[in-house]
């Protein structure tokens, strides 16, 4: 999928160039970024491999980017504002939350699981940015996980599930669903959506989500086994 770019924070402005053609070279840069950095990695990669990628001269190219930092920021920018509007795209106004709460988490494994290599350069690489890039992605990082924290609180208030802190239980949801990505080594072997039915079992199993034990039920008697019996904690 193809994804235009917005200035890196930073970086130089567009100084001979304005209008489409300036977002149509940043969208080069941001796409040709990806492919070099996710093919090489961040230490391995150079403007001039970005630059030949995008099909411009390297002078050029510094017109909208001043360093790899700025690469990697556009990449992690550009990737998790898309997380962010496909979870907001999963929620429903007046839905149940606990079908919303489901519908959220099959979203972001979705998500997740099509973009593999961006999570595994975040996780790699965040290190590599100087301390006020790394602010902008941990606000944006942020941002998405109070989506989570937010319909969660939902769930709580309308009783429909059970944790003490939504704060914590928004932060283990986030992670857990990018287990495919960060563990596709082991859980390969595996069908993806076996995985992701495992993943939306153990986070209703976790939250004491009600409402998901018919579906549970369902899934299990399709699959020729018997419903796991819930246990209360505490």
């Amino acid at each position: 999928r193809t994804v235009s770019a917005a200035p890196v924070a930073g970086a130089a402005p567009a100084r001979a160039t304005r209008g489409t053609v300036a977002d149509d070279r940043r969208r080069h840069i941001f796409e040709a970024a990806c492919q070099v950095l996710a093919k090489k990695g961040f230490a391995n990669a150079s403007i001039r491999e970005v630059a030949a990628a995008s099909g411009m001269p390297v002078p050029t190219m510094y017109q909208y980017i001043q360093s790899k930092e700025d690469l990697l920021l556009l990449i992690y920018q550009h990737f998790m504002r898309d997380v962010g509007r496909s979870m907001q795209a999963a929620i429903t106004a007046g839905a149940p939350a606990h079908e919303n709460l489901e519908q959220l988490v099959r979203t972001m494994l979705e998500v997740y699981n099509a973009n593999q290599k961006y999570i595994r350069l975040m996780f790699q690489e965040t290190k590599s940015l100087p301390p006020e890039m790394r602010r902008i992605v941990f606000d944006i990082d942020g941002q998405n996980i109070a989506i989570v924290r937010n319909l969660l609180a939902e769930c709580r208030e309308a009783g429909v599930a059970e944790f003490d802190n939504d704060e914590i239980a928004a932060n283990l949801v986030y992670f857990v669903c990018t287990i495919w990505a960060l563990r596709h080594w082991t859980l390969g072997k595996h069908r993806r959506a076996a995985v992701d039915q495992a993943v939306l079992d153990f986070i209703e199993r976790g939250l004491a989500v009600r409402q998901g034990g018919a579906r549970r039920a369902e899934a299990a008697r399709r699959n020729g086994r018997s419903a796991p019996t819930r246990r209360r904690h505490g």
